[in-house]
C-alpha cells in the first residue's frame, strides 16, 4: 500500500490524555473548514476483559481495532483521523498493525504546572 492511499492517521499522546480537549478541538477546526475527519479515543478501542491472550496491555487489539475503524471512516468520505490515547511506553506504536494509516505520532506535554490548570479546569 502506497502512502497516497494511505488514511492520514495523527496519534496525540500524553500522560492520561490530560489535553483531550485540545485534540478535540483540532477535530472541530479540520470539520469547520471542511476537511472530513475522524476522531477517536483509543482508550475506547481496548476495553474487552480479560486481556486477550499475549496482549496483556491490550496494545495489538487497540491497534487492530483502529485500522478496522480507518477503513470504515475511509467510506464513508474522510480523509484523515485525529486519535488520541495513552502509547505504552516499551511497545510504543505498533505501526506495523495499522497498514491503512499514513502514521505521525506527536508526544503533548506539559509541565506540573500545566497538568494542574487543565484538571482543575475539568472540575464543576
Amino acid at each position: 500500500m502506497t502512502d497516497s492511499s494511505r488514511h492520514t492517521l495523527k496519534l496525540a499522546t500524553d500522560i492520561s490524555s490530560v489535553y483531550r480537549t485540545a485534540r478535540a478541538s483540532e477535530f472541530k477546526e479540520l470539520t469547520k473548514t471542511g476537511i472530513p475527519a475522524a476522531f477517536a479515543d483509543t482508550d475506547q478501542l481496548c476495553m474487552c476483559y480479560p486481556a486477550p491472550a499475549g496482549d496483556p496491555g491490550r496494545q495489538r487489539i487497540k491497534a487492530q481495532d483502529l485500522d478496522a475503524m480507518i477503513v470504515n471512516y475511509r467510506a464513508a468520505g474522510t480523509r484523515c483521523m485525529i486519535v488520541n490515547g495513552v502509547v505504552d511506553p516499551v511497545t510504543s506504536v505498533q505501526s506495523d498493525l495499522l497498514p491503512q494509516a499514513a502514521l505521525t505520532v506527536c508526544r503533548l506535554r506539559a509541565d506540573q504546572d500545566g497538568i494542574v490548570r487543565r484538571f482543575a479546569q475539568r472540575q464543576p
